[in-house]
C-alpha cells in the first residue's frame, strides 16, 4: 500500500480491484468491549487503545476480484509485537495483512468481503527459516559473501507460524 492516510481524514484507504457499480464506503469505530473477541491463545494481543472498525461499502466488487484497505496504526501502542490486520468474517478473525510498513504506521490487507477489522500485534516471527547451506546464513546482521560467479548450493526451509 505504501502511502499514509493523510492527517484529518479517516484511518483508513481502500483500493478496489474492479467493480461492477460505485457507491459509499463507510467506516465506523465499533465499542471494543461488544466486538468480537480474539480467540484465545491465538498468539495476536489487542493494541492499547483497542481500535475495532466496521468498514461497508455499496459499490458492487467484479466476480474474482477484492479490495485493499490500508489503516494507519500510528498512536496504537503494540509493544515489540508486529502489527497485523484481521478480519472478522463466518464467526472467526482471520489475518489477511498483506504489507506492514512501520515508516508510514501502515498495515494492509486484502479482502474480499466487508465487516469488523482490527489492528493487532503478533508476538511470534510470521516464518521460520533453517537449512540454509554455508555460506549463505540468515542470522540477522551476518554478511553472506561468496567469490563473483560461483555456485552457491542452497537448501532451505520456510514454514508460517501465521493462523490460518
Amino acid at each position: 500500500c505504501g502511502t499514509r492516510v493523510p492527517p484529518g481524514t479517516p484511518p483508513l484507504t481502500v483500493t478496489f480491484d474492479s467493480i461492477d457499480t460505485g457507491g459509499t464506503t463507510s467506516v465506523t469505530l465499533l465499542d471494543p468491549v461488544t466486538a468480537p473477541a480474539l480467540p484465545p491463545a491465538s498468539g495476536y494481543s489487542i493494541g492499547n487503545p483497542a481500535i475495532y472498525y466496521d468498514v461497508s461499502t455499496t459499490a458492487a466488487l467484479a466476480p474474482g476480484s477484492g479490495a485493499t484497505l490500508c489503516f494507519d496504526y500510528s498512536g496504537i501502542d503494540f509493544g515489540s509485537d508486529t502489527p497485523r490486520l484481521l478480519h472478522y468474517e463466518g464467526g472467526a478473525w482471520t489475518d489477511i495483512t498483506t504489507s506492514v510498513d512501520a515508516a508510514t504506521t501502515t498495515v494492509c490487507g486484502l479482502t474480499t468481503s466487508f465487516s469488523p477489522f482490527t489492528i493487532v500485534g503478533k508476538d511470534a516471527p510470521f516464518y521460520t527459516r533453517t537449512g540454509f547451506y554455508s555460506p549463505v546464513s540468515m542470522v540477522p546482521g551476518f554478511v553472506n559473501t561468496a567469490k563473483g560467479g560461483s555456485t552457491i548450493p542452497l537448501k532451505f526451509n520456510v514454514t508460517s507460524t501465521a493462523s490460518s
